[in-house]
């Protein structure tokens, strides 16, 4: 099998099923409005005839319905979520940059291009009281081939975020820290639809003594 029916093969197993129950709803959706036309003119027995099959119809239809609506939700519901954020510093550590995970929950490849926005708030001067903060706003939007897979979490990296701790104070075990706030927006499909809510995350960062390995997706890290 081609790589290009690989990835279609999904899309045409939510297609075959999609017509399946369109088909389903619509037969009993006729059905129902066949009877209910035949029902004006009855009388009788075979009134009462037709009222039962029009209830039990009736009854056939709402559960197509539902079926229908449950599969089409799955389907249009936001696949993508925000899995986590990781942080990885440059060898100087006056600089780190940020991998921000997205994971694809869904059961068909979610297709780019997506938008994820990246803001950082940090102190950036402590010489004042109380100290100044700088906020700082990183978009990036990927290109139209980056597709996520069901079930793969594809990585996205906001470089070169400034590192500045607070010089000269705390214990030993807190020195050369610093808070920062980060704050991420994944924005996937059609018109900018929300894929998922916003990731917030605040974290007491300090750069390490050693090199740290290549930062792992959260849902892989043991």
């Amino acid at each position: 099998m081609s790589e290009i029916a690989a990835k279609r093969q999904p899309e045409s197993a939510v297609a075959v099923r999609s017509e399946v129950l369109t088909k389903d709803l619509e037969a009993k959706a006729a059905s129902l409005g066949a009877l209910q036309e035949e029902v004006r003119s009855a009388t009788g027995p075979d009134k009462n005839r037709l009222l039962f099959m029009i209830k039990n119809e009736t009854i056939a239809v709402a559960g197509a319905r539902r079926n229908f609506d449950s599969f089409v939700n799955a389907i249009a519901l936001p696949q993508l979520k925000l899995a986590g954020i990781s942080v990885w510093f440059h060898p100087d550590n006056a600089a780190f940059d940020v991998y921000v995970w997205v994971q694809n929950d869904g059961i068909l490849p979610s297709l780019g291009s997506f938008e994820l926005d990246l803001s950082v708030t940090y102190i950036s001067d402590y010489s004042q009281s109380p100290p100044l903060y700088a906020d700082g706003v990183f978009p990036m939007t990927t290109p139209d081939s980056t597709d996520i897979q069901p079930g793969v979490i594809n990585t996205f990296v906001f470089q070169n975020i400034p590192f500045i701790p607070q010089p000269g104070t705390g214990t030993a075990r807190f020195a050369g820290t610093a808070v920062y706030t980060f704050d991420v927006l994944l924005f996937a499909g059609p018109d900018g639809v929300v894929g998922d809510d916003t990731l917030h995350s605040q974290m007491l960062l300090r750069p390490p003594r050693i090199t740290r390995p290549f930062p792992l997706p959260p849902a892989l890290k043991v």
